[in-house]
């Protein structure tokens, strides 16, 4: 019997039949020759400190060391000294600036903005260096630290551990690398993790890669489509950042985020608290104040709006990523021992699934780390009534 599927308007068809608005969730691949993943489970504190790995130490030092260079010359040019304003750098091994510039990438925009600077002071340009320069900060990879898969993974645990079910996303994408892009990488690594619907919101001036959006199913509509999304308050989760700008600016991104979630949605926040040393170099040599904000006036703007701070990590760097949301009320909870010599809880988990009206159910294993509650816990999350339980 032929069927067919039109991918534009979600519309299938075939004899006597007509299915509109369909949603597909294509199965993957197992691969027979893929090594199992050994997992291990650890508490992780809701506000701690990212530390970046060794291999990306090496490469943060060998940044630094390259934008240290360029300071000199800065220095150099307005016959001061500026190692106020170097970065740290411990590894003693040998650095070649020229090697590293040629191989310089796309995500290294101090270390252009350090360049920039020495070649309009070496011409004389220093007042016309500040919007050609501080445009380009933003996207810089110190400031875009947190967006690896450690602090990705902690946060979107959180989220599927207190939704259960596939979750709707959407971004709203100004000057800041894509965070979809790496969330989806996770979710397709760690199976368990599933998107039912991805929108990235950009204007329509900042380029963006489509074949890479294509690959990872995400969906691109403009800032114009943010009222729809507002009324039907359909997300479960909404993403943005916020590095640099007025207080008005910060308070209206957070209202907009506020106003595209569920009632109980989530909120994943990239917030720069402070400026590291070369930033504060360049806002000095440019003569313009970057529009920093502390934590005290985001905690203040985030009482207004009535969000609570869930979870948050910070970097060594300046910057923090939230995960936010607005408090509700939830039924009143219940603890059940789990024991490995009596099973008589287990019907009184049955029991718990079965009433609809009761809240989450913890259950509790103290007497063995290897009885196998976890695995148990994440089969009873599928069934009817898993999402109550913890």
């Amino acid at each position: 019997m032929p069927v067919k599927y039109n991918k534009n308007t979600r519309t299938c068809r075939s004899v006597g039949i007509e299915i509109s608005s369909l949603i597909l969730d294509p199965a993957p691949n197992r691969r027979k020759d893929e090594n199992p993943m050994l997992e291990e489970y650890t508490f992780v504190p809701y506000v701690s400190n990212y530390t970046p790995k060794y291999d990306c130490s090496l490469q943060m030092s060998d940044y630094f060391r390259a934008c240290n260079e360029f300071i000199n010359n800065i220095g150099k040019s307005l016959k001061k000294e500026l190692k106020q304003f170097q970065f740290p750098v411990e590894t003693k091994s040998e650095f070649y600036l020229d090697e590293y510039i040629e191989e310089i990438t796309e995500n290294q925009h101090l270390l252009k903005s350090l360049k920039l600077a020495t070649s309009d002071l070496k011409e004389k340009k220093r007042k016309n260096c500040s919007f050609r320069i501080l445009a380009l900060l933003e996207k810089d990879m110190l400031n875009s630290a947190l967006v690896n898969e450690d602090s990705l993974r902690i946060m979107l645990e959180i989220i599927t551990e207190n939704t259960f079910r596939k979750l709707s996303v959407l971004e709203i994408n100004r000057s800041f690398p894509v965070v979809l892009v790496p969330a989806i990488d996770i979710m397709q690594k760690y199976s368990h993790l599933k998107f039912k619907k991805s929108i990235l919101i950009v204007p329509n001036a900042v380029a963006i890669d489509q074949e890479v959006l294509d690959e990872h199913n995400i969906q691109t509509s403009n800032e114009d489509s943010l009222e729809d999304f507002a009324k039907e308050k359909s997300q479960d989760v909404a993403i943005s950042s916020f590095t640099y700008g007025p207080v008005s600016e910060l308070q209206n991104l957070l209202r907009t985020l506020t106003s595209v979630i569920k009632p109980n949605g989530f909120i994943l926040f990239y917030f720069k608290e402070r400026a590291n040393c070369g930033e504060l170099l360049i806002s000095s040599v440019c003569g313009e104040e970057l529009q920093l904000h502390s934590q005290a006036t985001l905690e203040g703007i985030l009482q207004d709006e009535n969000l609570v701070v869930l979870s948050k990590i910070s970097d060594p760097f300046g910057g923090s990523v939230y995960l936010l949301r607005a408090p509700f009320l939830v039924a009143p909870q219940r603890i059940l021992q789990i024991t490995e010599s009596n099973y008589g809880w287990v019907d009184k988990v049955k029991q718990e699934l079965f009433e609809k009206g009761s809240g989450i159910v913890w259950l509790i294993s103290e007497d063995s780390p290897i009885n196998g509650v976890i695995g148990m816990v994440n089969c009873l999350k599928q069934e009817p009534g898993g999402e109550r339980i913890r």
